[in-house]
């Protein structure tokens, strides 16, 4: 298995930089995102989402793209981000504790018992309530007391 994740990526690494092959960008990054590869996904987020929000030089935020975030309702994903990554990382130090590299005491910390899952729940209940009032103002019926 190990050979043919090599076999995938470095074909996933050369084919990323052609036109025709940009669409392999996103799975190689979570491949080597899920092979231990941090930076791999570090330099997506950086070098792909990042600037779509703002320039590093000069240092500014687009405020437009800010506004369609919020136009877009791309925040209501917010708590799932939020929940996938406690789930990578998760799984990480369990692998690791399996592998006696880390103290099953770190599966205890405030991170997997409930701090993600807190802030991820809190926020979508919050945004339920915006979506409820929101429909409300817009005369359109509660989510609940739509036909099926």
């Amino acid at each position: 298995m190990a050979t043919l994740l090599d076999e995938m990526q470095e074909f996933f690494s050369s084919a990323q930089h052609t036109d025709e092959g940009a669409f392999v960008k996103s799975p190689n990054t979570l491949l080597s995102l899920f092979r231990g590869d941090t930076d791999a996904f570090k330099n997506y987020v950086i070098f792909q989402i990042l600037p779509q929000y703002i320039t590093m030089i000069p240092p500014f935020i687009k405020w437009d793209a800010i506004g369609k975030i919020f136009k877009d309702k791309k925040y209501e994903d917010i708590p799932d981000y939020l929940l996938a990554y406690q789930s990578y990382m998760r799984s990480k130090d369990e692998y690791l504790v399996e592998k006696g590299l880390k103290s099953p005491d770190i599966l205890k910390k405030d991170l997997y018992t409930g701090f993600y899952d807190k802030l991820a729940n809190s926020m979508d209940q919050n945004i339920m309530k915006f979506q409820k009032y929101r429909n409300l103002s817009q005369g359109k019926p509660p989510l609940g007391m739509l036909p099926l």
